[in-house]
């Protein structure tokens, strides 16, 4: 997972969409800018799929990818976090208990 991130960052980085001087609100712009192509590619969906079109599919790993590349351009590494934030769903279940969602 790592090599692949790492891969689509440079890729972006040779097209000079990040650069050296990027900075977090830059990050944050397109993050809000591909959150929004997400919602309008949700409204064309809502009305014709009841599952998500390749159009929505895109908009959401363009969202991920753009989120994925702020954090490895500010050296942290998604896999720790990814791991940290497993533990604290893991001790929120054990603190609140789980819930049969069927109920």
């Amino acid at each position: 997972m790592k090599k692949l991130i790492q891969d689509h960052y440079d890729l972006i980085r040779q097209r000079v969409l990040i650069t050296d001087h990027t900075t977090f609100d830059e990050f944050i712009n397109k993050i809000t800018e591909e959150y929004q192509e997400l919602i309008d590619a949700y409204i064309d969906d809502v009305f014709v799929n009841e599952s998500p079109s390749d159009n929505t599919i895109h908009e959401i790993t363009d969202l991920i990818m753009v989120c994925l590349h702020c954090l490895n351009h500010f050296g942290v590494d998604f896999e720790d976090e990814l791991k940290k934030n497993i533990e604290v769903q893991r001790k929120r279940v054990i603190y609140i208990g789980s819930k049969d969602i069927d109920s």
